[in-house]
């Protein structure tokens, strides 16, 4: 893989923390449900690239002794140059309640584009032994020995699948496009000077007004501004531009306000119910922008806590005027737990690259707690979301419930700091579950 920007040594990978929302459950819970299996992450995983740490992916299958053959299997998608690669995905094996004996079985690979991939080894558990959090050893293949980081292993969890099952796998989630760039504006003038000086590059001011006018239109309420704003979770792109609309269009949802004294505290409009603790926001790569040649625009600058540092610092500049908006803003917390390490590609990404992330996002929205959520993002991504995984039915609609034509969901792309409200239904199109799409406010497809 490519060159990354040059940073401090990364800390260790600290798994995201799920106690609100899990507990070590007993295996005898799971008494006839199907198996719902999340892979949190490994640590550290041989290097079988002679340059970079290797880039693994995960296949599994389920096996009911005496048969040797799988009943089930399912794949976790390739984190490049990582020796700890973090998935926090979860997937499920078949509809049936397995037997306890039935072993789980977990091989790990390292992705070569030139050549053969590589075994890197594999991990097993008899079903009746999973219940709740297990780490498991990774048994390395003869080729390759643990390294002085330790021995491998690798986190699970089985997940009761009957809450998934519950709400009929339907899920909604509204996508937010970042506002207009420092390099989307130097695309528009043929400014190849700005374009290639920096990566990851900020909002300018035109894209800081499109963020405002969505904060504007969550103020003015109305049955989809509340529809939003009840949305139980925000992930965001770790690129700059998506983190700053993030911040600044859906303020009313993480600030739960909306004006701020000079003392920089927010305080709430009259009549509205007191101000909870911020909103926080995860940062997850997989909503990161499709990195074409060059790639200046999709590549990130910073990891860990120099994201938050760096995302605040260009807050400062943007909102140079409002210093009290930039500070409150700034105490909304930013999850960093997938990104303490290098989170974007070195080279053009392919479309298959794009999709199996796309398709990986879409696991962690199916099988998440929460029944709703904002994801901001960026318009090439989005465009391949509409592209590969809208059903055959799926609707597209304007803000006042007009329809339009489907088929321009894949071929064009959503207006800067744009909102589109979607329906999924993992439970009628588990590969396509995207039903239904409505653009919100005044947000419009562009060429």
């Amino acid at each position: 893989m490519g060159q990354c920007i040059s940073t401090a040594s990364a800390p260790p990978v600290v798994f995201k923390d799920f106690s609100k929302s899990f507990s070590d459950i007993s295996p005898a819970s799971f008494e006839g449900e199907s198996l719902l299996v999340r892979l949190i992450g490994c640590n550290n995983m041989p290097r079988a690239d002679m340059t970079s740490a290797s880039d693994v992916y995960v296949k599994a299958e389920l096996i009911e002794p005496p048969s040797t053959e799988p009943i089930a299997t399912a794949r976790w998608p390739v984190k490049w140059d990582q020796d700890n690669p973090i998935w926090d995905s979860a997937r499920l094996f078949g509809d049936k309640p397995p037997k306890k004996e039935a072993l789980l079985r977990l091989h790990f690979y390292d992705q070569d584009e030139l050549d053969a991939d590589d075994y890197l080894g594999s991990t097993q558990i008899t079903v009746g032994k999973l219940g709740g959090e297990r780490v498991l050893p990774i048994k390395l293949h003869k080729r390759f020995k643990a390294s002085r980081r330790g021995a491998p292993t690798c986190t699970l969890r089985r997940e009761h699948a009957g809450l998934e099952r519950a709400a009929g796998g339907k899920k909604v989630v509204f996508l937010v496009r970042h506002g207009e760039s420092v390099w989307n504006k130097a695309q528009d003038e043929k400014r190849l000077d700005v374009m290639l000086s920096d990566v990851d590059h900020p909002l300018n001011a035109t894209g800081r007004q499109q963020a405002e006018t969505l904060r504007d239109a969550l103020r003015a309420g109305g049955s989809q501004a509340h529809d939003l704003l009840s949305a139980d979770a925000v992930m965001c792109s770790p690129l700059t531009r998506a983190v700053q609309t993030c911040l600044i269009g859906l303020e009313p949802m993480l600030l739960r306000g909306g004006t701020y004294t000079s003392s920089t505290t927010a305080t709430c409009e009259p009549d509205a119910p007191p101000i909870a603790a911020p909103q926080p926001v995860t940062l997850n790569p997989n909503l990161r922008e499709k990195r074409n040649v060059g790639g200046k625009d999709s590549s990130g600058k910073w990891v860990g806590e120099k994201i938050t540092t760096g995302v605040h610092a260009e807050l400062t500049k943007l909102l140079g005027d409002e210093p009290e908006r930039a500070a409150a803003l700034k105490t909304v917390p930013l999850d960093l737990a997938y990104v303490h390490t290098r989170w974007w590609l070195g080279s053009k990404e392919s479309s298959d690259g794009v999709r199996e992330r796309v398709e990986e996002l879409l696991h962690q929205v199916r099988f998440d707690p929460a029944p709703s959520q904002v994801l901001v993002g960026h318009s090439h991504y989005f465009r391949e979301m509409f592209r590969h995984f809208a059903a055959p039915d799926c609707t597209l609609t304007d803000g006042a419930g007009h329809p339009l034509p489907a088929d321009q969901m894949g071929s064009k792309k959503l207006s800067n700091a744009g909102v589109a409200r979607c329906e999924l239904d993992f439970g009628s199109h588990p590969k396509a579950p995207l039903v239904a799409v409505q653009l919100l406010f005044h947000t419009q497809l562009v060429s």
